[in-house]
């Protein structure tokens, strides 16, 4: 019973986490191609391919957990699933957990290592943000934990400013 108070009283929160995990995917891209524009000299083709498709792999990864994370709500909300039952609210939204914090941030941490790697190796971005790219891409093999998956957006923020045109 407490298990559906807390679904119920937990909705809104769902819904508007599900958007914003949403909008980051789609903030990262842009930042994630500006960064291989700019490293594409330290690039092999392969190299070139890893990182955007990991890019795309982390997107993803985000976009289907966030899916996992708000299905429940949303169909509380939106669709006509009023009373979904008790072992669905304990463990659908919890496979959006290792889809993102196992499988997404694997992929970011070997997007970040190529692109740290390929700027180092081309000269075209400052040593501290190839620093912060191998730290970051460390700390994500512990994201399971969570905590290390916020240097993700902090690379993204100082990737924005040595990115900017």
């Amino acid at each position: 019973a407490q298990i559906l108070k807390d679904f119920k009283d937990g909705k809104g929160g769902a819904i508007v986490a599900t958007f914003l995990l949403v909008l980051a995917g789609m903030a990262f891209l842009p930042v994630a191609w500006a960064a291989l524009g700019r490293v594409s000299a330290g690039l092999s083709a392969l190299g070139d391919h890893m990182a955007r498709s990991t890019a795309l792999l982390f997107v993803v990864m985000l976009l289907v957990g966030a899916g996992a994370f708000g299905a429940l709500a949303g169909a509380d909300v939106f669709g006509n699933e009023k009373n979904p039952s008790v072992d669905l609210v304990r463990f659908v939204p919890q496979l959006g957990f290792p889809v993102v914090l196992v499988a997404g941030a694997l992929s970011a941490a070997v997007f970040l290592v190529v692109v740290s790697r390929a700027g180092q190796t081309a000269s075209a971005v400052p040593t501290w943000f190839s620093v912060l790219g191998y730290v970051a891409a460390v700390a994500m093999l512990g994201g399971v934990f969570f905590v290390p998956m916020l240097l993700l957006p902090v690379w993204v923020l100082a990737g924005a400013f040595v990115h900017r045109p």
